[in-house]
């Protein structure tokens, strides 16, 4: 952590917090904030690909990390259509509709590609069938966060937090329910299936893929390596 103090010529002391500890640094005159590349690890499950070993922006398995609207690489204060990167409401999508015929997402809108190291990716409606199909899922607990631990045949496994969503500047249904994006959308040409996402969804007594995930809500990301 660091605090600022007042000093002449345009410089500053700064304090540097290493726990309850600090430094003092005088008289420094600027500050370069260099951006650390976030190292994600997987697990190996047996599938055809590795997963993630915690989502998108967390530290730890159990913590939620960040939220994600379909389609956008950023989180946000609020999460709706009026924050919504493609398109202001699900008769106006400016992209991935009915006209451009886009369904999987360009690597520039995967938040896995764009937030973390090479070879990450949001995973595919057929990859997240094996993780439902192929594992043995358990509703659990890991240090008082309510989730999944799935196992897979090599008897590896990762835990999938019930982190619920993100709506407006609300979180809602965390500790109960899960839902994951995948980076492809519901299939069929309607206008109105364009609003939807694949994924995959859960609660305690159930778990399976999902293709009613709504674009504009805040939804964490498991991401995969190839």
């Amino acid at each position: 952590m660091l605090a600022l103090g007042a000093s002449a010529q345009n410089t500053h002391d700064i304090i540097v917090w290493h726990g309850t500890k600090s430094e003092t640094i005088q008289a420094v005159d600027s500050i370069t904030f260099i951006k650390s590349e976030e190292k994600a690890t997987y697990i190996d499950l047996g599938l055809s690909v590795k997963w993630g070993t915690c989502n998108i922006g967390a530290k730890n398995p159990e913590d939620f990390g960040n939220f994600y609207q379909w389609g956008d690489v950023e989180t946000k204060e609020s999460y709706d259509w009026n924050t919504y990167k493609h398109g202001t409401d699900r008769n106006n999508l400016e992209k991935y509709n009915v006209k451009d015929g886009k369904t999987t997402l360009d690597s520039e809108d995967d938040a896995a590609i764009v937030n973390l190291n090479e070879g990450w990716r949001m995973p595919t409606p057929e990859e997240i069938k094996e993780l439902v199909n192929d594992c043995t899922w358990e509703w659990t607990t890991v240090n008082n966060v309510n989730g999944y631990k799935v196992t897979g045949k090599n008897g590896n496994s990762i835990f999938l937090p019930a982190a619920g969503v993100m709506f407006g500047k609300n979180s809602y249904y965390g500790g109960k329910y899960g839902y994951y994006l995948s980076n492809t959308l519901r299939e069929g040409d309607e206008a109105y299936i364009k609003m939807y996402a694949q994924g995959f969804s859960f609660q305690s007594d159930k778990y399976q893929a999902d293709d009613r995930i709504a674009r504009n809500y805040g939804i964490p990301v498991r991401p995969v390596h190839k």
